[in-house]
């Protein structure tokens, strides 16, 4: 069995569940009938896994996709192959200079945030040129981000993080593309919690 689990996710139709057991893999879990049943491992991270995501939609396949991230200061995003009945990975180019800690995709699906233990943000998106996942950083705390939550518009993200602050950044896509420009990456509103911020939302 399973002793511990850091990190899980379900996808919006909870027919699909992802966990990490405290590893550096990513166990996938399928509803069938009453019970779970384990289909695929995946493992291309070499540290511990430390957060889950599925979006929203999927890409013309039947699966939504699912982002992970790791101490291993990278993140994968993977996609459903059913013809060879395999999850397929592509990375992003992330770089983190120190552990990812926390993922979430935006509402749309086209977007994730990766929250970093350098204290900022990674905000990634498909450069389809590069064919590739490339991250563009926003905001600087004193401390871990540790939980990260986006607006229903997908204009705004929020932080959490140690040092009691949940900061609220301006993250709108016509702001950051081609490259990021003002006010992309600005606090909007930076609350003092007075204790950790262990999760937003």
């Amino acid at each position: 069995g399973i002793d511990v689990v850091c990190c899980h996710a379900l996808t919006p139709d909870e027919g699909l569940l992802a966990i990490c057991p405290n590893t550096e893999e990513v166990l996938i879990f399928e509803l069938v009938g009453d019970g779970w049943q384990q289909t695929h491992c995946l493992t291309r991270h070499t540290m511990r896994v430390t957060g889950l995501s599925w979006s929203s939609s999927s890409t013309g396949g039947s699966r939504p996709r699912l982002a992970s991230c790791s101490e291993d200061r990278t993140a994968f995003v993977w996609e459903y192959d059913p013809g060879a009945r395999v999850w397929r990975d592509t990375i992003v180019e992330l770089a983190a200079s120190r552990a990812a800690l926390c993922v979430e995709w935006a509402p749309k699906g086209e977007r994730f945030a990766v929250g970093l233990a350098s204290g900022d943000v990674g905000i990634c998106w498909y450069n389809t040129e590069m064919n590739c996942w490339i991250a563009h950083k926003a905001g600087q705390s004193k401390a871990s981000v540790i939980s990260v939550a986006w607006h229903s518009t997908t204009s705004f993200l929020a932080s959490g993080s140690p040092d009691g602050r949940c900061v609220v950044y301006d993250v709108s896509e016509e702001h950051m593309l081609p490259k990021p420009r003002k006010p992309w990456g600005e606090v909007q509103v930076m609350e003092e919690a007075g204790a950790w911020v262990n999760h937003v939302m």
